[in-house]
């Protein structure tokens, strides 16, 4: 199948395949880069944010002022809206404090933590959607933990815009590529079909047939080559008409 395609069509499918190739390695390297940046960055994010809201809700928990802890927990809600949730658990594992309209007790036990763990990070699946829980715990978890809910929907949306620039890019180069590989393979396969039709013409017997390559590459030396050829074959011609 391979050996009935055309040069030019060889050296088109060959470019073309090639671009295209790299443009799937570059677009699934990329993508897969920039999701997991994207997470990381979410994950950073989430714990810086129940840290500093870990020390704030010290002094409130301490006083018993729900209240306080309530506003605290609604105010770090509205920081991003990466934010899904923000809960307080006490030293039982009770809620203090939630944005929830009704709390969820089944995320209670969905991400706890071991003595010592300055966080964890736990992947959930709620009514929301797919969202990376954060614990910090508060003061070594003497007065509990605090809990916030990342939602992926955001990372999601920025991850499908950078994969759809890139597959743009991916195909802008697939295109010029083509376009390129085309005029790449005329200026190639134009002067050999020139140089074969002379040569058919010479082995018919038209030894004047002119053999135009202006080239200096590899093809222009086969041109030259033909032309000395056909040079002594005008000799050895006239040679014999004029022994006959």
């Amino acid at each position: 199948m391979w050996a009935k395609f055309s040069l030019r069509r060889k050296i088109l499918l060959l470019t073309m395949g090639g671009i295209l190739l790299m443009g799937i390695a570059i677009l699934v390297y990329l993508t897969t880069s920039v999701a997991a940046t994207l997470r990381g960055e979410l994950e950073k994010r989430g714990v810086t944010i129940a840290n500093e809201l870990a020390k704030r809700v010290q002094k409130p928990i301490i006083d018993g002022d729900e209240l306080t802890l309530m506003e605290l927990v609604n105010e770090t809600k509205q920081i991003s809206p990466d934010i899904a949730y923000v809960f307080i658990l006490g030293p039982d594992n009770k809620p203090l404090a939630h944005t929830f309209e009704k709390f969820p007790n089944e995320l209670i036990n969905k991400n706890p933590l071991k003595k010592g763990q300055p966080y964890r990070i736990e992947i959930i699946k709620t009514e929301a959607g797919i969202v990376r829980d954060v614990a910090v715990p508060i003061i070594g978890g003497a007065l509990g933990t605090v809990r916030i809910g990342l939602s992926e929907a955001v990372v999601r949306r920025t991850f499908m815009r950078t994969f759809f620039v890139i597959l743009g890019i991916t195909v802008v180069l697939l295109i010029a590529g083509g376009i390129v590989s085309f005029f790449v393979s005329r200026s190639i396969t134009r002067p050999i079909l020139h140089l074969t039709e002379a040569v058919n013409r010479i082995s018919l017997g038209e030894t004047d047939v002119p053999i135009e390559v202006k080239s200096k590459d590899e093809i222009g030396q086969l041109a030259e080559a033909f032309k000395r050829l056909q040079a002594s074959l005008k000799v050895a011609i006239k040679y014999l008409e004029e022994r006959k």
